[in-house]
């Protein structure tokens, strides 16, 4: 079976020199400190929703073949890449759909038990929150980053703004209560805006042996081309004779 585009994209990465893995480590590392909390940069595959593998039910697998339900078929292509095996973010480069996508995909096949729930509760819960079924106040307590009490103090710190007629986010009402970090916040927004951005590899997979067929195909249609060229060439020659 042909491998998809994260497994040959994985590959291309693994088969570089380690001084340039080195420097790709590095480099990486400083760009995800500066944008993400120390947490996120910690997290094992287990832990994020993009490498998640969500398993198809009996009820799933069933609908997949019947289609009984005549739901979107936006859905039945989701099951279908499940049913392969396909990780979330290979679905998404697959199909070239968005995280934000592919996370609604998911809590609509989880909701009509197609789908079984998702092992991680991080993952779990970022899925929850890429397709906007819960709010950062609400990621933030499941994740545990701040509990129900302080939850319920930001909530009510809010409402007497608003009292007030002053519109403030939760997020920076936590930051200024101090129970999390600016760039706590700062990570969760940045998740949830490029989580909306469509990413297509758009590259050149073809092996040796691929690009050798094309380039014969290449070959032998200029050569039809160039015989082609030559008898008209040979025809409005001997019509100028006469």
């Amino acid at each position: 079976m042909k491998e998809n585009k994260f497994a040959q994209l994985k590959q291309k990465i693994s088969d570089f020199p380690l001084w340039i893995k080195e420097v790709l480590y590095v480099d990486i590392e400083k760009n995800l400190r500066t944008i993400t909390s120390a947490d996120e940069i910690t997290l094992t595959e287990n832990d994020l929703f993009q490498y998640a593998c969500p398993q198809l039910t009996f009820q799933g697998r069933q609908e997949l073949v019947n289609r009984a339900g005549n739901h979107p078929q936006e859905l039945y292509m989701f099951l279908s890449l499940l049913d392969k095996q396909y990780s979330i973010i290979e679905i998404m480069l697959e199909k070239i759909w968005t995280l934000e996508e592919v996370a609604t995909q998911y809590i609509m096949a989880y909701e009509l038990g197609f789908v079984e729930q998702l092992p991680s509760k991080l993952s779990e819960t970022a899925a929850l929150y890429f397709a906007s079924k819960i709010r950062v106040g609400e990621y933030l307590k499941k994740i545990g980053k701040i509990n129900f009490v302080q939850l319920e103090i930001a909530i009510n710190k809010q409402r007497e703004y608003l009292a007030k007629d002053e519109k403030k986010l939760l997020g920076e009402i936590l930051i200024e209560l101090g129970f999390i970090q600016k760039k706590d916040l700062q990570s969760i927004v940045t998740l949830k805006d490029e989580s909306k951005k469509r990413f297509d590899l758009n590259l050149d997979f073809s092996n040796d042996d691929d690009a050798k067929i094309e380039l014969e195909k290449r070959i032998s249609n200029l050569e039809k081309q160039n015989a082609a060229l030559k008898t008209q060439l040979r025809a409005f020659i001997e019509d100028e004779k006469f």
